[in-house]
């Protein structure tokens, strides 16, 4: 059985400062680059990862998935933990779950049900690094247009070391 990650949405968000920004802008937004980020450093991830938010701020919406990530939210007016606490209880004897948030309510009893808890503050750092790791390694295309500006440049300046060619 695969491993699964629970993560609860709103207090993941909550730990990233431009996220956090961006929910009382626009709550929706928020949470599509939220989903964004999780998408993009899973690579190699062979968990099934869940997000959950409160139903609230998505009227009409239920369960979707997106990008290998499923994507839950509770049925107003009941919150994510409940349902992330039936989540947990499900789990299967022997499977591997881990919950992120750093809701202490949560976390004590994902414990009892033999789920592992990781506080949303180390998970938002790791999605952070992941994010600045992939940008490094990011091939970059330069149009025909531009590399012929940055040779007509470069053509025309004198080698930095004044020795000439």
């Amino acid at each position: 059985m695969k491993p699964q990650i629970l993560v609860d949405g709103y207090n993941l968000i909550h730990h990233m400062p431009d996220l956090k920004r961006q929910m009382s802008q626009d709550l929706r937004m928020a949470r599509e680059k939220l989903i964004d980020r999780i998408a993009a450093s899973r690579h190699g991830c062979k968990a099934d990862i869940t997000v959950v938010f409160d139903g609230s701020g998505a009227a009409g919406q239920g369960s979707s998935g997106r990008s290998g990530i499923r994507i839950v939210f509770s049925r107003p007016p009941e919150k994510a933990d409940p349902v992330l606490k039936r989540m947990m209880e499900k789990k299967a004897r022997g499977s591997q779950m881990t919950i992120v948030t750093s809701d202490g309510e949560i976390a004590r009893f994902a414990r009892l049900c033999g789920v592992k808890a990781v506080a949303s503050s180390v998970w938002a750092k790791e999605l952070k690094n992941k994010r600045l790791e992939d940008s490094g390694n990011q091939d970059v295309t330069v149009s025909r247009k531009e590399m012929e500006e940055w040779l007509l440049l470069f053509r025309n300046r004198a080698p930095a070391d004044g020795l000439g060619d």
